[in-house]
């Protein structure tokens, strides 16, 4: 298996990336205090660049640049969603679709703020 961090570190570490999506996850309502926000943004990085679609090749991904294993990861970044009260409304902002509480699970979040990412001057900087 090849090394996954030597081939997907530059992406995630493009310092244009981080930032853009670093803001997402910020507007996003994610508690940054917690483990789980900086692989949220690598997440966002990798689902919005298209470098990976499937969420379980993101958490293996990210486990593999952060050397933890994928149930870490998920574990971390399900944590942090579910830590975050205000992410409902934060997500119904930038998207203009109603979320829930009920409605939030960590994939739902990776592909709307990986979408987003896609085209970050439609609603990022409003």
């Amino acid at each position: 298996m090849p090394d996954l961090g030597f081939l997907y570190s530059d992406i995630v570490c493009d310092a244009e990336f981080r930032l853009t999506a670093g803001l997402l996850v910020a507007k996003s309502g994610a508690r940054p205090d917690l483990k789980g926000y900086a692989h949220l943004i690598d997440a966002v990085i990798l689902y919005g660049s298209g470098v990976a679609q499937s969420f379980c090749e993101i958490y293996r991904i990210i486990g593999e640049l952060h050397r933890k294993k994928t149930k870490t990861v998920m574990r971390e970044m399900s944590y942090c969603v579910a830590q975050s009260p205000a992410m409902p409304q934060m997500l119904t902002a930038l998207t203009g679709v109603p979320v829930r509480l009920s409605d939030i699970h960590l994939g739902l979040v990776i592909s709307c703020l990986g979408e987003i990412f896609k085209r970050p001057h439609s609603s990022l900087y409003d």
